[in-house]
């Protein structure tokens, strides 16, 4: 029986669901799932630096209000990077030791040499 408790599920619990089903069910997979570009290939979910940050935001009980005062940054500022998913490496690092995280970028050759 469907209970006004489980109605309570957000457009972002929605899309959290479909990700989850699609890389449980899906192999060999290359889709364009939404607008913000999320690719899956071979069922491993590529997320944008602005999708990971909303993760890790819910999962630290955080709202885009308190990152950008912790990051020294208007609400609408951080809101339009997060929309538009653009973020220079150096803003990526401030928001992961804002959020207790650890922003790693690397360039792997082919001969295992790392950048």
């Amino acid at each position: 029986m469907c209970t006004s408790s489980l109605l309570t599920l957000t457009v972002n619990d929605l899309v959290s669901f479909v990700k989850c089903f699609c890389k449980l069910i899906c192999e060999q997979f290359v889709n364009l799932l939404d607008k913000r570009k999320l690719i899956v290939y071979n069922a491993i979910m590529i997320l944008t630096i602005g999708e990971k940050i909303r993760i890790l935001l819910k999962r630290k009980g955080m709202t885009v209000t308190s990152l950008a005062g912790l990051l020294g940054m208007s609400r609408q500022n951080l809101i339009n990077k997060l929309s538009r998913d653009n973020f220079s490496e150096r803003e990526a690092h401030a928001i992961a030791a804002a959020l207790d995280a650890e922003f790693i970028t690397v360039f792997r050759l082919a001969d295992g040499t790392e950048l």
